[in-house]
């Protein structure tokens, strides 16, 4: 689309120029006000045309950075996912104390009560 957009802005371009040129010499002596006036409508046209070419070429890139950083973010959730957290119960090598009779962990950077299915620490985020 970006393509059809700027090819259509030159093609507005040497329309309106051979057309200011036509138009110009209607009268059989060429008349600089007519041109200048088709020559700089055709050149407004241009710029308009090529500008919105410009602009869907940056929202087409934009939206595939979008999607590339989407497609890492599934990845790195999805490894997330797949990888569960070590359930030691020697306490002082663990790095988390988890107690398999109750149904939470407690963190042992910040020492708060985490559920047993949390992956990480609910307050500060660290992995047990």
């Amino acid at each position: 689309m970006s393509i059809a957009c700027k090819i259509a802005s030159f093609v507005v371009l040497i329309a309106s120029i051979i057309t200011g040129i036509v138009w110009g010499n209607i009268s059989y002596d060429f008349s600089w006000g007519i041109f200048f006036s088709i020559a700089i409508s055709g050149l407004l046209l241009f710029l308009i045309f090529f500008t919105l070419g410009e602009i869907l070429d940056r929202v087409d890139s934009l939206a595939g950075s979008v999607e590339s950083a989407a497609h890492t973010v599934r990845s790195v959730q999805k490894d997330l996912q797949s990888t569960e957290p070590k359930k030691t119960t020697n306490a002082s090598s663990s790095y988390a104390k988890r107690s398999m009779l109750s149904d939470y962990w407690i963190c042992k950077k910040c020492e708060h009560r985490n559920p047993q299915s949390a992956r990480f620490c609910q307050n500060c985020g660290e992995h047990p």
